[in-house]
C-alpha cells in the first residue's frame, strides 16, 4: 500500500510539472523547459533527463515498473514529460535523445495490453518520423 501511494505521488507530481512544461512551451518559453524537466526527474525519479533519457531500454522500463509489470500511469506520464522536453535543435542520434526514451515507453505500453490513450499511434508516428526524418 505504501509503495502505491508512493508510486501515485510520483505521478501527480510529474503530471503537474508536464502542465507547467507544456505552459512554458505555449509561453515560448523554451529555454527552461529541459531545466524544469531535469529538476522534477531528479526529485521524482532520482535521475535527470539527460541520464533518463540515455538509460538502456530494460532500465528504462524497470524504472517505470512495479513488481516486473510495467505501470502504465507513470510510464505515460514519464514519456509525456521526455516527449516534452524535446526542443528542435537536438541531434537526431544523440546518445540522450529524450524522444528515443519516449517512444520506448509509448511502444511498450501498447504491448503490455493496458489501456493507452487514443492518439497512442499518432505519438508513436510522430516520434518516429522526428527520429529519422525521411525513413
Amino acid at each position: 500500500m505504501i509503495q502505491r501511494d508512493f508510486i501515485l505521488r510520483q505521478i501527480q507530481q510529474l503530471v503537474q510539472v508536464l502542465t507547467r512544461v507544456l505552459k512554458l512551451k505555449q509561453d515560448g518559453q523554451t529555454t527552461e523547459v529541459a531545466a524544469v524537466v531535469d529538476t522534477a526527474l531528479q526529485e521524482t525519479m532520482g535521475m535527470g533527463l539527460g541520464d533518463l533519457a540515455a538509460l538502456p531500454a530494460d532500465d528504462l522500463l524497470a524504472l517505470c515498473s512495479e513488481n516486473g509489470q510495467l505501470h502504465a500511469d507513470k510510464a505515460f506520464v514519464v514519456a509525456e514529460l521526455l516527449e516534452a522536453s524535446f526542443i528542435d535543435g537536438v541531434a537526431e542520434d544523440a546518445p540522450a535523445n529524450p524522444l528515443k526514451a519516449a517512444l520506448l515507453l509509448y511502444e511498450a505500453l501498447v504491448a503490455s495490453g493496458e489501456a493507452v490513450p487514443f492518439d497512442i499511434y499518432d505519438r508513436i508516428a510522430y516520434l518516429k518520423q522526428e527520429i529519422s526524418p525521411g525513413a
